[in-house]
């Protein structure tokens, strides 16, 4: 999981632009404390509220619609970056853990 949350981090400091050329530096000392965090999340099944919460914000759709029409609003939900990185690594560990299984019962029932 050490990897995964890494290169997830890492994405988020090039995605920044060319003023963090030197980003990784940076990224070792969250890490140390976001592994273990993530690893008790996923032992107990427990997840705190925080991480939990979004802020619902609606946007329109159509500018030049009828801004009365509730049809021309789509509501998206604003995250925290914890939860994102969660999401994004156990997500990632997950459909690991699936592809190797298909590649077990392929290879099991030779397929």
């Amino acid at each position: 999981m050490f990897v995964v949350i890494f290169k997830s981090l890492g994405r988020q400091f090039h995605s920044a632009g060319p003023a963090n050329k030197n980003a990784h530096a940076y990224i070792w000392k969250p890490l140390v404390m976001l592994c273990p965090l993530f690893n008790i999340f996923l032992k107990t099944g427990y997840l705190p509220k925080t991480l939990m919460q979004s802020v619902i914000v609606p946007l329109v759709k159509c500018k030049t619609g009828d801004m009365s029409d509730i049809n021309d609003y789509r509501v998206i939900a604003i995250s925290t970056v914890l939860s994102k990185l969660f999401e994004s690594v156990t997500a990632k560990e997950v459909l690991l853990i699936i592809t190797f299984s298909l590649l077990l019962l392929l290879f099991y029932f030779n397929v």
